[in-house]
């Protein structure tokens, strides 16, 4: 609520990847849980006060071996059942928006759109960024194909591949109008924005869908927007909507 994390804390970044906040929080002395599905890149990756959880940021399996795994064991910790984790989410947004800070995305929160993070921005907007550093992944338009980049994964690959050829891509994809289409959905609908009927074209997707119809008359979409968005309700089901959508 408006203070930077302090050296020696631990602080929990929900829905870390790629991992700016992370990394942030870690350089002022934090220990960080980052919690995501995605990849963590840059400095957060492999970074030693951060601890990476690939789970889901609101409702994650413990994974064997795993110090909350043990917990649950012995009995220390108590899973929440997917109500408690709907009530935590549903409480979670109340409690920061009566601070001022809105959700412009579902783990996102600030106080108005100058402080939203222009960085993360790029990713949930289908923007061109360039992967920078050992087994990043990049997205970039090439002679005007949208073309995922990926790098060396090993930091001496990595380097040599700089020295021998002025970059460190392994294998660059060029891909489909229906892959930039998913993108598109699975990072947008995460945003207050939505994503562009326009964008979705290559999915069959527009307001009068009859699979976005049926998803409105639920109260999932939100009727009045004039892009794809999820209602609060929908946000509660997200991983659900969107698979519905990219399939539909």
């Amino acid at each position: 609520f408006g203070r930077e994390p302090a050296p020696g804390e631990t602080v929990c970044d929900l829905g870390a990847a790629p991992g700016g906040w992370s990394y942030s929080a870690a350089k002022r002395g934090a220990r960080v849980l980052a919690i995501d599905n995605g990849p963590l890149k840059g400095g957060a990756l492999n970074h030693p006060q951060i601890e990476h959880r690939t789970d889901d940021a609101f409702h994650f399996n413990f994974e064997a071996g795993t110090t909350f795994d043990r917990a649950v064991r012995r009995g220390t910790l108590v899973p929440p059942d997917e109500d408690q984790c709907a009530d935590l989410f549903e409480i979670t947004q109340e409690t920061l928006e009566a601070a001022g800070f809105g959700a412009y995305e579902v783990s996102n929160h600030a106080k108005g759109t100058a402080t939203r993070s222009r960085h993360n921005l790029v990713y949930w907007r289908g923007q061109d960024y360039v992967g920078a550093g050992p087994g990043a992944h990049g997205r970039l338009t090439l002679d005007g194909a949208r073309t995922a980049t990926f790098a060396a994964s090993r930091p001496a690959d990595y380097m040599a591949r700089i020295s021998e050829t002025g970059l460190a891509w392994t294998t660059r994809e060029i891909l489909t109008p229906v892959q930039v289409a998913q993108e598109r959905l699975l990072a947008g609908l995460r945003t207050d924005e939505g994503v562009a009927y326009g964008d979705l074209s290559a999915l069959g997707l527009t307001s009068d869908s009859p699979e976005v119809r049926h998803l409105i008359s639920e109260g999932l979409i939100d009727p009045d927007a004039p892009t794809l968005k999820a209602t609060k309700a929908g946000r509660l089901v997200l991983n659900w909507l969107t698979s519905r959508l990219a399939l539909a």
